[in-house]
């Protein structure tokens, strides 16, 4: 065996293989950008499926898709990995190899504020002119459940509809019309505002007040039956 000095031989250690997960999120719209509330935990796990690290991500670490950019707006986000951030971690885990940092992405979702609608009432006495005729609009209130200031929208003819509107005493119920409900949910896209539908409030004729008199009358005795007619009167 005159070449066993010269003999070698190479033992390869390959990268273990390694996986990936990043967590979702979501919040109720309260106007910040996504990137200002949330930090994804990013679990990197070994072949067996160990835990080798947890990373909790703050907005230099992870980017927005081009169709969702980073925004405050209802709506579902997709995130990944910033490049920096993949080179960061392949640089301190060198025996793993990372197949998934590259392609791993994750969703935040931007739910609705819910929000509590009222709707103004009102009422008069009695003047023979409908409710439409008198002149009177109501007012819609918003108040969103997630802290924003009430939203106040004063009403307009023809934004609100007076159900068998009339002159007479009684109960007339309001609601909002067709194309208000749609432009105020166009214009407040981040509240839900399903209740719109059915908010209404009640406009009260009440009736006139009426003062009544009745004509008095006198005679010096003359043995005679009593010749009156009393008249009745009606006066505000």
């Amino acid at each position: 065996f005159t070449n066993l000095s010269d003999v070698t031989a190479t033992y390869t250690i390959t990268a273990a293989k390694h996986t990936s997960e990043l967590s979702s999120g979501t919040k109720v719209y309260d106007g910040k950008k996504v990137s200002e509330t949330f930090k994804p935990t990013l679990k990197l796990k070994d072949s067996t499926g160990k835990v080798v690290d947890t990373i909790t991500l703050t907005k230099d670490q992870y980017i927005f898709d081009t169709k969702t950019p980073d925004s405050a707006n209802v709506g579902k986000y997709t995130i990944k990995l910033s490049d920096s951030e993949i080179k960061a971690i392949k640089a301190k885990y060198p025996n793993y190899s990372f197949d998934n940092l590259d392609s791993i992405s994750t969703t935040f979702t931007i739910t609705a504020a819910s929000v509590a609608t009222k709707l103004s009432g009102g009422s008069k006495v009695y003047d023979g002119k409908t409710v439409g005729e008198s002149g009177w609009t109501p007012t819609l209130t918003l108040t969103p459940n997630n802290g924003d200031n009430a939203i106040e929208i004063p009403l307009e003819k023809g934004q609100f509809v007076i159900d068998n509107d009339n002159s007479k005493v009684g109960h007339y119920t309001i609601n909002l019309s067709t194309d208000e409900i749609k432009a105020i949910k166009a214009k407040y896209p981040n509240y839900d505002l399903s209740s719109l539908d059915n908010v209404s409030s009640i406009y009260l004729i009440t009736a006139q007040s009426v003062k009544a008199t009745l004509t008095s009358g006198n005679k010096v005795y003359d043995g005679k039956p009593i010749n009156y007619t009393p008249i009745l009167t009606f006066g505000t």
